[in-house]
């Protein structure tokens, strides 16, 4: 099962976090080799040291042509009941300049952001994120 379709959110059931039935475990998890010169980073902010909860988290796994992005992976914690996969990103920054153009294609998470009205902040920390992220 592809990583994507393994979570679940409350619209599709609000008792579950992933596809397992009841009495189903995960028995294996394969992660592919990745290609060479992958570049992968992950960086989180938290309240505090205390807590495990991220406010904001970002993985992401990239490879380049040159310094143009190839093809890659970006993916948030913090901002939705489940991870989220940055795709408006990705199809953002796809064959362009890593460095000159992270900025605009971070701004895209605007177009698709739904925050609630206690979070609308994590907007602004997720785009400063990905691009501290994919940069470092």
């Amino acid at each position: 099962m592809p990583f994507d379709s393994y979570f679940t959110g409350p619209r599709e059931d609000v008792l579950r976090e992933n596809v397992l039935k009841p009495n189903e475990i995960m028995t294996e998890v394969f992660i592919p080799t990745p290609a060479p010169g992958t570049k992968q980073a992950w960086t989180k902010l938290k309240n505090r040291q205390v807590y495990d909860f991220a406010v904001v988290a970002v993985a992401a796994a990239f490879t380049v042509d040159g310094e143009n992005w190839k093809d890659g992976r970006i993916v948030l914690g913090g901002v939705s009941p489940v991870p989220y996969r940055a795709t408006v990103i990705e199809n953002q920054i796809k064959g362009k300049s890593v460095k000159a153009g992270i900025q605009q294609a971070a701004a895209a998470l605007r177009t698709v952001a739904r925050p609630m009205s206690m979070n609308a902040y994590k907007i602004d920390v997720a785009q400063n994120m990905v691009e501290r992220t994919v940069l470092n």
